[in-house]
């Protein structure tokens, strides 16, 4: 295989190779890809700044394996898998467990191929202020309804300001945690499903991680690290001093050159839609491409304000992240030396954190989901501007879980795993909507249709010849046309009909849907762990979904948790 471009897009031989890691294919390639990350090398991380993960890890609950796998950075051999997300309420949704054991899958299978230290990392984003992404978690009750709960709303119901706080665009990392409103989350998955030998013991170590918790970030840490912390997984915080020392060269040079980043950007961005794409990140050309913290003067109570900055002018604009209000006028000088005395009150945004973290971290490979790819591909030239290598892209596994009562339905409807894979959920209401008694009224209006369609066309041969009189074959044609919409028309009646009449299919299509798409998107942007899976599965859901998962599968795995078993009382 050739030497790869550093900007180049995964070609078709590369992907091949990325599905076979036994392979020699496989190999060369991540040979090729650590010649690159060790051309552009990241210093080794110092006693200091290991000692610092190893504190935030152990404050997570870390046993020893992870505290080891946090002085390994020191170790210049050592290589990093990234996975990252915004701290979700719970662990919710799934896709963070997805990207985690992906992470953890990934760095065993790259320190076996190419015999050096990988560490799996979770970069948390808890800097994002983006509050109402966080703040909710879904799950499935005991009769297999979604249910939402909604953080901010029942802290405002116990605190009337509280909600207004978080809403004013403060980090996540400083949105302290509200115990009783959190403990009540958990009162309320146990008083929505049904009794299993897991139940009791989850809920009430997830109650003792909310009691012991300061903030968001660390609450998800330690529920991160409770269930991951036995594979080796490391978690890293996006405000931890050695990440804000490590980028201030980034940072620095967006200072010095505002603007340059965003342009490019916007020059990418521009390009792909003119060649029909989409552009995953938009730029107005003013950007600069960090936050600045400041203090709320209107609020007294720790924590400040993550601002975005442009320029104009020649000068910085500092602007309220809620109202938009000009709060500060400033300079590249000033802010350079607030930068060299106080890196913390800077923060990167979605351009700059993965440039953060490939210059802070000896990071080989990172595992994205969709929309990270978009824009990461977008931010290739942002890369070569700053002279830093880019990890590896490693798509996220795709997974639809499907449970034992779920799988008995499809089975019983006779739902393909293509349509599951597709995520064709027309084709699945369908097969349901024919599955039952009258499901026949839907085939006998289809055979209806075939039946007028062979007649019309038979009819228009035999009317062919009739060349002296073709008013009669436009006849009919308006006829067939006519009797088709009156065929549709009869059809979205009859399916009215049986929706409305057949009780049991429509609860189970429900059920179904509910389970595999709630409210409309896919199960993995909606749900989280807790209900229905590690209650009614305990630690074998994890394990199992390590032994499960497919790193080199490019599609949605369909995965039946069948041959785990389940000690809930499922209808």
């Amino acid at each position: 295989m050739g030497k790869l471009r550093d900007a180049k897009p995964i070609s078709a031989k590369e992907e091949l190779a990325l599905r076979g890691a036994a392979t020699t294919d496989a190999r060369e390639f991540w040979l090729e890809v650590c010649r690159r990350r060790d051309a552009r090398p990241v210093a080794p991380w110092t006693d200091e700044e290991c000692a610092a993960l190893r504190r935030f890890n152990a404050e997570a609950g870390a046993p020893p394996a992870v505290l080891e796998a946090a002085d390994r950075l020191a170790d210049p051999r050592s290589l990093v898998v990234v996975a990252g997300q915004q701290p979700g309420l719970f662990l919710t949704p799934l896709y963070i467990l997805y990207k985690a054991v992906a992470a953890i899958k990934w760095a065993r299978r790259l320190g076996e191929l190419l015999s050096r230290p990988v560490i799996p990392v979770f970069w948390i984003g808890s800097d994002d202020h983006d509050f109402d992404e966080i703040s909710r978690a879904h799950y499935l009750s005991g009769e297999g309804a979604l249910v939402s709960w909604d953080y901010g709303a029942r802290t405002e119901e116990r605190e009337p300001e509280a909600a207004g706080r978080i809403a004013r665009g403060r980090s996540v990392f400083d949105v302290a945690v509200d115990r009783a409103a959190l403990l009540s989350f958990l009162d309320d998955v146990d008083r929505d499903t049904r009794p299993t030998e897991f139940k009791e013991r989850r809920l009430g170590a997830w109650k003792s991680i909310v009691n012991s918790s300061i903030n968001l970030e660390n609450l998800f840490a330690k529920l991160l690290t409770e269930l991951l912390g036995d594979q080796g997984l490391v978690v890293l915080s996006a405000r931890l001093m050695p990440l804000r020392l490590r980028a201030r060269a980034t940072l620095r040079r967006e200072i010095e050159r505002p603007t340059e980043v965003s342009a490019l950007i916007k020059k990418t961005g521009d390009e792909a839609k003119a060649l029909g794409g989409r552009a995953a990140l938009h730029r107005d050309g003013d950007e600069v491409n960090f936050f600045i913290y400041r203090l709320d003067a209107s609020d007294p109570r720790p924590g400040a304000l993550r601002c975005k900055v442009t320029f104009s002018g020649g000068d910085f604009l500092v602007s309220h992240p809620a109202t938009g209000e000009l709060i500060e006028r400033t300079n590249a000088a000033r802010l350079l030396a607030e930068l060299r005395e106080s890196p913390e009150h800077f923060s990167p945004n979605v351009a700059t954190r993965p440039i953060v973290q490939d210059c802070a971290l000896p990071t080989l490979a990172m595992v994205a989901g969709p929309g990270e790819q978009e824009y990461l591909a977008q931010v290739r030239g942002v890369y070569e501007l700053f002279d830093v290598f880019q990890s590896h892209a490693i798509p996220r596994p795709r997974v639809l879980l499907i449970e034992p009562r779920i799988e008995r339905h499809l089975a019983t409807y006779g739902v393909q795993d293509e349509a599951l894979v597709t995520e064709d959920w027309r084709t699945v209401e369908e097969r349901f909507l024919r599955g039952g008694e009258s499901g026949s009224a839907i085939g006998a209006v289809e055979d209806l249709r075939r039946t007028l369609a062979a007649a019309f066309a038979h009819l228009s041969g035999k009317l062919a010849r009739l060349e002296k009189n073709p008013a009669v074959q436009s006849a009919v044609s308006k006829t067939s046309a006519k009797t088709s919409r009156a065929i549709d028309a009869l059809d979205e009646r009859v399916r009215e009909e049986v929706r409305a009449m057949q009780e049991a299919d429509s609860n189970h299509l429900r059920q179904v849907m509910t389970a595999l798409c709630p409210g409309g998107q896919p199960q993995e942007r909606v749900l989280g762990p807790l209900a229905p899976f590690l209650i009614n599965y305990g630690p074998r859901f994890v394990s199992w979904l390590f032994a499960s998962l497919d790193l080199d599968c490019r599609r949605v795995q369909v995965l039946r948790l069948t041959d785990m078993g389940s000690s809930a009382k499922t209808p």
